[in-house]
């Protein structure tokens, strides 16, 4: 008779949801405009310190070379140090520091850290939870004694799924010796699973060799290897059911509603550039195929989560790309980008082919200011 399988409850396995959630939580970050200001402080902070306390740096002021510079100021360095380590430390407070523009980096996995959660790239398994500790090695005699011990991660911002899912992890790997050691010692009496933590009794074993390795002191699941797959998998479940009644709950939880802020976010900051007003209710929900009152929630969501709207481009950007400035019609949006950089409104006239006080292409005539 073959061995029962996992039962399948129709979810998504959890690999795929901590990808998921990965992906959704940098592009949020990588969207926040204080993430992409500290990260640009920062590098411009370490770039003008190189410069300062490079070779330049040890010339005094007076008669230099042609092509030097004198000393710099003793508290410009100062300062920038101070902008550098004030940028450094709200780049640390999201955890990740990776290029805002590229929508999976490198340091993607870093985010991993927070939620204690180790993830296969090349297996794309979640083997995050738990962990083996101790198995009974094969030269002993299994027929007097044998166990496994599997360490369960209490922090509350693992989620139960995924403390099943690393059990589950070291169950797939250590089958195929269980079930070898069943065929050749047959039916023996076996041992119910027990889950022990630092204050029950037997925890003495286990704590000698979570200080061997240096490992937190977490609770331990034993279980004998000769109990038949399908009994020990219901075990499991029903004594990790009880086990997660009585476990902490993590302050905030992932909502599934992020994707859709992200996309609903990007809308209304494509809408704002192009056109420099925000979007309609009816606007939003046309483009995102949501009712007006899912659109209105979704704006909302978008804006405490992620940031309010503004316009990121910058004049040059929006005057290159722009037909209406390069017919020299009238733009909102350059007159937005025009209020937030003052002293620039003449130079920027100019190349379109008028100044202040004359006359437009379309007849029009600029007010004065």
């Amino acid at each position: 008779m073959p061995e029962p399988k996992p039962r399948n409850r129709g979810k998504t396995p959890t690999a795929e949801k901590v990808e998921r959630r990965l992906v959704e939580q940098w592009g949020v970050i990588r969207r926040k405009p204080q993430y992409r200001e500290a990260r640009k402080t920062a590098q411009e902070a370490q770039l003008a310190i190189s410069a300062l306390e490079g070779p330049l740096a040890s010339y005094e002021p007076g008669p230099t070379p042609s092509g030097l510079q004198p000393k710099p100021r003793p508290g410009a360095i100062d300062q920038l140090r101070a902008q550098l380590t004030h940028a450094m430390e709200t780049l640390e407070s999201f955890g990740i520091d990776a290029d805002p523009d590229d929508p999976t980096p490198v340091q993607l996995f870093d985010l991993l850290t927070p939620t204690h959660t180790n993830y296969s790239i090349d297996t794309r398994e979640v083997i995050s939870g738990a962990y083996l500790l101790y198995e009974t090695p094969w030269e002993r005699d299994w027929s007097k004694g044998r166990e496994a011990f599997l360490l369960l991660d209490p922090d509350p911002q693992v989620p139960l799924e995924e403390v099943r899912a690393g059990v589950e992890h070291v169950i797939r790997f250590r089958a195929p010796y269980w079930r070898k050691a069943r065929q050749i010692l047959g039916n023996l009496p076996v041992r119910s699973i027990s889950l022990i933590g630092p204050t029950d009794p037997g925890w003495e074993p286990v704590w000698e060799m979570l200080m061997a390795i240096g490992a937190e002191p977490w609770p331990a699941l034993i279980i004998d290897p000769m109990i038949k797959l399908g009994q020990l998998r219901s075990a499991i479940h029903t004594t990790l059911t009880t086990w997660g009644k009585n476990r902490g709950r993590p302050g905030t939880r992932w909502r599934r509603t992020t994707a859709g802020d992200i996309q609903t976010f990007d809308a209304i900051q494509a809408h704002l550039n192009d056109s420099g007003n925000l979007p309609t209710r009816g606007e939003l929900a046309g483009k995102l195929g949501y009712s007006s009152h899912q659109a209105r929630r979704a704006a909302e969501r978008a804006s405490l989560k992620i940031a309010a709207p503004q316009v990121d481009a910058t004049l040059q950007e929006h005057v290159r790309k722009c037909a209406r400035c390069d017919a020299g019609r009238p733009c909102r949006v350059l007159d937005r980008l025009l209020e937030q950089t003052p002293g620039t409104r003449k130079s920027l006239r100019e190349p379109l082919g008028f100044s202040d006080g004359e006359d437009k292409p379309d007849g029009g005539n600029e007010p004065e200011t």
